[in-house]
């Protein structure tokens, strides 16, 4: 008995190249539904190939695509190779597991009219990562761009200038008026994972949030200790080269607490979040990014 592959080349000798591309007005080689008067013509079982049958959705003959067949794990895992390969020697910047940068900053005036000794809680800065994956928060900066201390009437009285972390141990800061206390901080990096259903950063969740008392700060996991100082300033080294892992889809919030007199400062401050993102896949790359030092 002839094989299937016998049969398809005997009938393509005299077939125009059945059931493949039949011959439409020479020298022309396309798929018969692309000659209106020719598809009219040709019945319904020439129309079908060999591997086709009633319900196919398309046919190889008609449009000169075959028709998907499933996959064995043999062929799944060439197909898999070829795209890996691809992925390496071809297109390496459209892998899936591709490094994804990204850099928040964000800068707030406090009001001073909010702020309290008990402590009033502001969000500085946020960003959306992804499960399924690795994310890396390799730079964490706080900023004070500038601390002025003010007089009974709301004028101000000295400015300490901008605070960029040469003196991390300057906090707190005293008031010029001894009537008027100190001025003290405290930093947290707060991981509030996001429901499944979220789609993007504004999928669910509330804008960014303060001033508040410190007990309205979410209480979810801190991807590192609070800190009261400027270890983390915006000029020194020590914000950088960090290597906070995280593997949820969540997000990531960089909080402030200040603990000051109402009226006596007026502060500008911010925080600057920055890292990368990989995707999981065959490379391992995620996996490298929560488990290797990358310096």
């Amino acid at each position: 008995m002839a094989s299937l592959e016998e049969i398809e080349r005997d009938l393509a000798r005299g077939a125009g190249d059945f059931p493949h591309d039949p011959i439409v007005g020479p020298p022309a080689r396309v798929p018969i539904a692309f000659d209106p008067p020719t598809f009219l013509e040709t019945p319904d079982y020439q129309r079908s190939g060999i591997r086709e049958g009633p319900g196919s959705p398309y046919f190889w003959r008609d449009y000169g695509w075959p028709y998907p067949i499933l996959m064995d794990a043999a062929q799944r895992k060439a197909a898999a190779d070829r795209r890996l390969s691809s992925h390496r020697h071809v297109l390496p910047a459209d892998t899936p597991e591709r490094i994804r940068y990204w850099d928040e900053l964000r800068c707030v005036d406090l009001p001073p009219q909010r702020l309290v000794t008990t402590g009033t809680a502001f969000e500085l800065v946020r960003v959306h990562l992804q499960k399924f994956g690795t994310g890396v928060v390799e730079r964490i900066s706080t900023i004070f761009d500038d601390v002025t201390a003010l007089d009974g009437e709301g004028v101000p009285l000295f400015s300490f200038g901008p605070l960029p972390g040469n003196q991390p141990c300057i906090l707190p800061l005293a008031h010029p008026d001894p009537a008027a206390g100190v001025l003290a901080v405290q930093f947290r990096l707060v991981v509030s994972e996001l429901p499944d259903f979220s789609l993007g950063i504004t999928a669910g969740v509330p804008p960014y949030q303060g001033p508040l008392p410190p007990a309205a700060i979410p209480s979810d996991e801190n991807l590192r200790p609070p800190w009261s100082e400027l270890r983390q300033g915006y000029d020194v080294l020590w914000s950088d080269l960090l290597q906070h892992v995280v593997g949820v889809d969540c997000l990531v919030r960089l909080w402030i607490i200040v603990f000051a007199q109402p009226n006596r400062w007026a502060l500008r401050v911010g925080g600057r979040l920055a890292g990368y993102w990989n995707s999981a896949g065959r490379l391992g790359v995620a996996l490298d990014a929560a488990t290797r030092r990358t310096l």
